[in-house]
């Protein structure tokens, strides 16, 4: 089948993997225009300078990733363009992964909090180093590796949970589970219960924004 004769297809093909729902990116801009102001709010509000400085963090991480997002989802870009916004968009989540450890490691008594941190960032940056200069990486290892940085807190779990409030530490756990929940969603690419308008990528984003939004609740308890 020729290229014209494929596009034609996906075009027609709710059930193509390629396939674009007609709202697809639009939840995006939403929670990137919300992250704004929410980061915002949690700086404010917290205790101490150290707090807030971790608030920035987290807030510039998550802003970042959803602004990529806003930027990549919800327009049908020419192929060249979409295969190098897409490598900026998979490097922004390895940013808020390191971003998203950040509060947890400095604003904490959280014993190894720091080298704990220093390992992250530094997986993180090389993730996304790999990611802009990686052309093809497939779905699962890319998944898979966001998991691992995702849950190299686990080890150290009981000191996290003596270093935080209890509804910190629960806010903590749902935000986990969220995140890796769509990325199963985002290997699977199932659900996709409205493929029209809202198929499996944006559901995997959904569990991506609780994720976010568990973390940043987490965070607000023991900084604010």
């Amino acid at each position: 089948m020729s290229a014209p004769e494929t596009t034609q297809a996906i075009a027609v093909d709710p059930t193509h993997p390629e396939w674009r729902p007609s709202l697809r990116g639009i939840p995006d801009v939403i929670a990137f225009a919300c992250s704004i102001p929410a980061t915002v709010i949690l700086a404010q509000h917290a205790a101490s300078a150290l707090g807030a400085f971790c608030a920035i963090v987290f807030g510039l991480g998550l802003a970042c990733m959803l602004g990529m997002s806003a930027v990549y989802h919800p327009i049908d870009w020419s192929p060249p363009r979409r295969a190098v916004l897409a490598r900026f968009d998979y490097a922004s989540i390895y940013l808020l992964i390191g971003a998203s450890y950040t509060p947890f490691c400095l604003a904490t008594d959280l014993a190894f909090g720091p080298e704990l941190l220093g390992i992250v960032w530094a997986c993180s940056l090389l993730g996304a180093g790999y990611s802009l200069f990686r052309k093809h990486v497939s779905r699962a290892i890319r998944a898979g590796v966001y998991v691992f940085l995702g849950v190299a807190m686990v080890p150290n779990v009981l000191n996290l949970y003596a270093a935080i409030p209890g509804r910190a530490f629960a806010f903590s756990l749902l935000g986990g589970a969220a995140y890796i929940t769509g990325a199963l969603v985002y290997v699977a690419r199932w659900p996709n219960p409205v493929p029209r308008h809202y198929g499996h990528h944006e559901v995997f984003h959904l569990f991506v924004f609780a994720g976010a939004a568990c973390h940043y609740a987490a965070i607000w308890e023991f900084i604010a």
